[in-house]
């Protein structure tokens, strides 16, 4: 089983390393961050003690002359242990998913959402974390780890654009999963956390609508599949699924 630092640390892998094998059996795990995020890799340094941590200034695709911080383990055994755990040395943008084996949950999604999270507040002031994805396995992951731990429903396809999964929490939805993610944890990103704190001042100023919209997705499945398919599917009512039905004949 991994314990909550292993856990973490898969999941900020996954989601912001890379794992590079060379010949001879040598290589590299690193993960790369904002230098202003330097601090949670010094963290794990005190924790991984052979990990080296180097800065530089790198351009991207988005924007050039951008100051990283990457920490660096050379350890067979140190590659080894998270390749075991699941961790896929090619394309784990894509295919990348939980580990394999017992894990800290919390932690682990903690690390993703540190890795390649976000978390803060919109422009009307409405609490938000949201996760962009290319892995169809961790979207399903994090979609029944919502529905199962808060009852909290989502259907998300990908984009045309770049084909990619934009999950997002808002509101109270938000601040329970902030709690679950973040709440008595050890180590995670400082500037992710401290928006995190900001959650609890928030407070509702208008009335939460007890009716659930229908997205383009469900309006999509419901038109292809049948209405015992869509109620299970969809977690909906055998009524709701033929009065949207009866609105699209309508249309």
């Amino acid at each position: 089983m991994l314990d909550p630092l292993d856990s973490y640390l898969y999941g900020l892998i996954l989601t912001d390393g890379s794992i590079y094998l060379t010949s001879r059996n040598r290589g590299k795990i690193c993960i790369e961050l904002n230098r202003k995020d330097k601090e949670l890799l010094q963290k794990i340094q005190t924790y991984v003690p052979e990990c080296r941590i180097r800065c530089r200034m790198r351009n991207t695709n988005f924007k050039q002359h951008v100051e990283t911080a990457t920490l660096n383990n050379y350890k067979k055994a140190f590659r080894e242990k998270f390749i075991g755990y699941g961790i896929p040395v090619k394309d784990k943008s894509i295919v990348g998913t939980i580990p394999n084996q017992p894990y800290s949950i919390p932690d682990f999604w903690r690390g993703v959402y540190d890795g390649n999270g976000s978390i803060g507040f919109t422009k009307a002031n409405e609490p938000f974390i949201s996760l962009v994805t290319k892995s169809t396995p961790l979207k399903q992951e994090l979609l029944s780890l919502l529905f199962e731990e808060f009852r909290i429903i989502k259907h998300i396809n990908q984009n045309q654009r770049d084909h990619v999964y934009n999950i997002v929490l808002k509101n109270e939805d938000a601040i329970q999963f902030g709690n679950f993610i973040y709440n008595n944890a050890d180590i995670f990103m400082q500037r992710k956390y401290n928006n995190y704190i900001q959650f609890q001042n928030w407070k509702r100023t208008s009335k939460k609508s007890s009716h659930r919209r229908w997205t383009l997705e469900e309006i999509a499945y419901i038109q292809t599949h049948t209405i015992e398919e869509s109620k299970q599917y969809l977690h909906r009512s055998t009524s709701s699924v033929k009065t949207q039905l009866w609105r699209l004949k309508q249309k």
